[in-house]
């Protein structure tokens, strides 16, 4: 005779997934949104130390608000997107991005580029500042 615990009812076709299954999942997703968390929040510090608190606040309920707003509107359409093809789309996208790094990486470990592409090339050594204190005969310049 069999128990009602002893039965667990699914819907067709779905399985059960654990814990020892998910948590690796569940965990790598909430460190990436808590690294962009701190990103945003450091952009906001950013803007608020220089533009001022009211600008960055503004700045930070609009992003929320479209955030929420694009959410609600497209949250019901992607459950009619077929997971593997969204699973396709992504996987290239961050393929090719990852290859681009890579392939950069190759080059400035190789030489052909510089390390830093942004910044213009410095001089040898910038000259001593003229009111450079000294302390018991040692400069700070060196």
């Amino acid at each position: 005779m069999r128990n009602d615990l002893d039965v667990v009812q699914r819907a067709p076709g779905a399985s059960m997934i654990g814990w020892a299954t998910a948590a690796p999942a569940v965990s790598a997703a909430f460190l990436g949104s808590l690294v962009e968390v701190v990103e945003a929040f450091t952009i906001v510090l950013a803007v608020g130390t220089i533009r001022g608190w009211r600008p960055a606040l503004a700045g930070t309920a609009a992003g929320l608000v479209l955030l929420a707003v694009i959410v609600l509107a497209l949250g019901p359409v992607l459950d009619r997107v077929p997971l593997q093809a969204l699973q396709l789309v992504i996987g290239v996208l961050l393929l090719l991005f990852g290859l681009r790094w890579l392939r950069k990486a190759m080059l400035r470990s190789a030489g052909v580029i510089p390390f830093t592409t942004r910044l213009p090339p410095m001089r040898a050594r910038p000259p001593p500042c003229p009111w450079t204190p000294a302390v018991s005969g040692i400069t700070w310049t060196g």
